[in-house]
C-alpha cells in the first residue's frame, strides 16, 4: 500500500516515520526548510522518558510528487484545507 502524507508539520512528519519505521511505503509532501531537512535528516521521534530515535523518511515537494496513493492523511492546519482538497484528487489511485 502506498500512504501519502499531505503536510509534514510535526503532525505528519510523527506519523510518517511511525508507518515509515512499521515498514509502510509512505511519502511526505513538504514544502521549503521542512522538506530540506526532512531529506537531511529524517525525523527525531521522542516520547515522554523514553530514548529518542531517528527514522529516515521519503519526502518531496507537491511539484516532485508523482503517482497515486491508496490512502492520504491530510495533516495541514484547517485554514489551508480548501485549498489542499482540490490537489488531492491528483494523488488517489482511482481504487482508493
Amino acid at each position: 500500500m502506498r500512504i501519502l502524507i499531505y503536510g509534514a508539520g510535526a503532525i505528519g512528519s510523527d506519523l510518517g516515520a511511525l508507518l515509515s519505521a512499521s515498514g509502510e511505503k509512505v511519502l511526505l509532501l513538504a514544502r521549503g526548510a521542512q522538506l530540506a531537512a526532512l531529506q537531511a535528516n529524517g525525523v527525531t521521534v521522542e516520547y515522554q522518558g523514553q530514548p529518542s530515535f531517528q527514522v529516515p523518511v521519503k519526502a518531496q515537494s507537491a511539484e516532485e510528487c508523482r503517482g497515486r496513493f491508496d490512502l492520504i492523511f491530510v495533516t495541514l492546519k484547517s485554514t489551508q484545507l480548501a485549498a489542499a482538497a482540490k490537489s488531492i484528487v491528483h494523488y488517489l489511485h482511482p481504487t482508493a
